[in-house]
């Protein structure tokens, strides 16, 4: 009877360690599962694209890229180094990011297909932000004083700059064959777009007043731009020619993202910063979080498909949290 009893209790003890574990890898917010990637609070840069994930894991003061698959569930290091990793990004099965060489850092890259890492392009001045679709690769290259965008197609071996200018060019997002970049003009920032498929660069919604971090997918264009002392989501539509504010308010709004029809993107409430979605198709708009204080810094929201991944501040760090958009 005592045995009966002990094996009773010891079951017992075992579901509720897993409902706990359960529960700690979920947040529920507006009944919604959001599943956070790792319990540790020190994560930022997260990129997404189909089925995988990579971000920026700081452990031991050490910047380390990981990888989850959400298909298999397994999480893992991209690629085991002594330097630090920054700001990856990934488009199928190729991902990219920063790594100190020497003081410098360059612009890496890993085919999960093959399993080889490589240096995207060598150089003795800085690289950074780097971002990728298909078998392209951008970044920001540091070259007479100034950053410039560069591109690599890995299929060619090519490595050309797009637009070389003297004003600063940053913050560059690729899908396809069209580039989108800020750059400073008369003293405020721009957006730009260049097809590589064509010679001509363009200025996607010229002002006089401050635009900042570009998106793009397919022939959709995202951004955030000073109205009235504001900051509003603006999209612009290549094939239309046609330019929108995405959701007037008259709170701020940062850091959008765009896949297909669906825009995502911080905006504020009181004091703290939340996220929202709007699809362009349907003309459903809502907000994804509701509970914790989302960062609104560049590359802290990333979207694939209907897949979403951000940065929130959690008891006083930072963790990766996803989600899918009904």
């Amino acid at each position: 009877m005592q045995k009966k009893i002990f094996l009773i209790l010891a079951t017992l003890l075992v579901v509720l360690v897993l409902c706990g574990a359960a529960s700690a890898a979920t947040v529920k917010t507006n009944n919604t599962k959001i599943k956070i990637v790792s319990a540790t609070l020190n994560q930022t840069n997260p990129s997404v694209d189909g089925s995988r994930m990579v971000w920026e894991n700081i452990e031991n003061n050490k910047h380390i890229i990981y990888l989850k698959d959400f298909t298999t569930g397994k999480t893992s290091k991209v690629s085991v180094s002594t330097q630090n990793q920054y700001h990856p990004a990934i488009s199928g099965t190729r991902i990219v990011w920063e790594q100190s060489n020497n003081g410098i850092r360059n612009i890496y890259y890993k085919n999960l297909a093959i399993g080889t890492t490589n240096v995207v392009r060598g150089s003795t001045q800085g690289q950074s932000d780097p971002a990728i679709s298909g078998t392209r690769i951008v970044w920001e290259q540091a070259t007479h004083n100034v950053l410039n965008i560069a591109c690599k197609d890995l299929a060619t071996g090519k490595t050309t700059f797009i637009n070389q200018s003297t004003e600063n060019q940053d913050h560059p997002s690729i899908s396809g064959t069209r580039v989108v970049w800020q750059e400073t003009v008369n003293g405020f920032k721009n957006i730009f777009c260049r097809d590589l498929l064509k010679t001509k660069t363009n200025i996607v919604h010229q002002v006089t007043h401050y635009q900042y971090c570009p998106s793009i997918s397919g022939t959709k264009i995202v951004w955030q731009e000073m109205i009235s002392g504001k900051w509003q989501i603006l999209c612009k539509d290549l094939l239309k020619n046609t330019s929108n504010i995405v959701h007037p308010t008259n709170n701020n709004q940062e850091t959008p993202v765009i896949s297909g029809n669906i825009i995502v993107w911080s905006q504020q409430s009181g004091s703290n910063y939340y996220l929202y979605y709007k699809n362009l198709l349907t003309n459903a708009r809502g907000f994804l979080t509701g509970t914790y204080n989302i960062t609104y810094d560049y590359n802290a929201i990333s979207i694939s498909g209907n897949r979403v991944a951000w940065v929130e501040e959690r008891n006083g760090g930072y963790v990766v949290l996803n989600r899918i958009i009904a």
